[in-house]
């Protein structure tokens, strides 16, 4: 099983600086490694493993060996300073990890980057709607999370620079870059199914596309259907986006027919399932066999660690990063990039209750 991935010394070390010269602290030079040494209270591997880390974003430049590094002054660290606009799917994405490292790197490269005021389901997830708010939004170029692709054929027919991310990019002339779920998921769904389970939910709301499920999720079924499991709305239940709405979507789910195995995309609706779980006295996994589709570290610190899938966050974020340099240097970047998952397994599955 692969080792948790948390942040690393030289990591955070490197975020601390980033800041500070964020913020102005250094102009011109870098301190030397003994002067940083003697505050930060590291190692020098430490030290100067976070300095090349900020060299590789382009804050830094080295000068060779036994020289301070130079500091790149924010307007030149890029052609032209970009107010770039977020376009989130849900409130939830406002505190991502994904979206505040964003903040962070595209700030310290000039730009002046947004959450957006509205969230793809505050605008319905219409065109219409989005064309109206984009037009009252001043920014120069737009990152879209999780949009449909109705969404994002508008956005690719305008003149503004748009990135797609996880959304329904495939066949749209638009820069996107994707996390590729297919084969995990498929792989995921064939050994839930070899353990004896039948009834297999999963809680993905954005897995609707306009009440049809996603090509993703269609494989998914193809897969069920394979081995003579009938698929239909109780396996991607759509439900109303708040608190209640979830929990009525539990009960009704356990009522008559409870699952034996529920996928579950986001951390909060994670959460209520194992506090829904707990107040009724369903176990995991003895009762319920339980998956999370989201890379987050807390879930190693569950007693049993969640069973979840893992993708590398900082290769996307540096994926974004580029595209918002390219579009600054005046660079037609259309490219789709694609982040690779893996399954991470844990104590959370065991076999369909008899």
């Amino acid at each position: 099983m692969p080792s948790p991935r948390f942040a690393s010394v030289s990591d955070q070390v490197a975020a601390h600086l980033r800041e500070q010269i964020q913020r102005g602290r250094w102009r011109g030079q870098m301190p030397g490694r003994d002067v940083l040494l003697a505050e930060l209270g590291v190692s020098g591997k430490t030290v100067e493993l976070a300095l090349v880390q900020l060299e590789k974003e382009g804050i830094l430049i080295s000068q060779g060996t036994g020289k301070r590094r130079q500091i790149v002054p924010l307007k030149k660290a890029a052609t032209q300073t970009l107010r770039v606009a977020i376009l989130n799917y849900d409130p939830s994405g406002d505190d991502e990890p994904m979206t505040i490292s964003l903040l962070q790197r595209l700030a310290t490269r000039g730009h002046n980057i947004f959450i957006a005021e509205k969230t793809l389901i505050e605008l319905g997830k219409e065109p219409k709607r989005v064309a109206s708010f984009v037009a009252k939004t001043k920014a120069d170029a737009w990152i879209v999370l999780a949009a449909n692709k109705e969404v994002l054929q508008w956005f690719a027919s305008q003149p503004i620079p748009t990135l797609a991310i996880y959304g329904w990019s495939v066949g749209v002339p638009i820069a996107a870059a994707k996390v590729e779920y297919e084969a995990p998921l498929v792989e995921l769904v064939r050994s839930l199914i070899e353990a004896g389970h039948r009834r297999i939910v999963f809680l993905a709301n954005r897995g609707q596309n306009e009440g049809t499920p996603g090509s993703l999720w269609q494989k998914v079924f193809h897969e069920m259907q394979n081995h003579g499991i009938q698929t239909g709305p109780y396996n991607l239940p759509a439900w109303e986006d708040t608190a209640d709405g979830f929990h009525e979507l539990l009960d009704s789910l356990f009522r008559l027919t409870p699952p034996t195995a529920l996928v579950v995309e986001e951390m909060p609706h994670l959460f209520a399932v194992q506090q829904f779980c707990a107040e009724r006295g369903i176990r995991v996994p003895r009762d319920l066999s339980l998956v999370c589709l989201n890379p987050s570290p807390d879930l190693f610190y569950c007693k049993p660690a969640v069973t979840h899938f893992w993708w590398d966050r900082e290769s996307l974020v540096k994926r974004i990063v580029r595209w918002v340099d390219n579009v600054a240097s005046g660079k037609n970047d259309r490219h789709h990039t694609i982040t690779k998952v893996e399954l991470v397994e844990g104590g959370t599955i065991g076999p369909a209750p008899k």
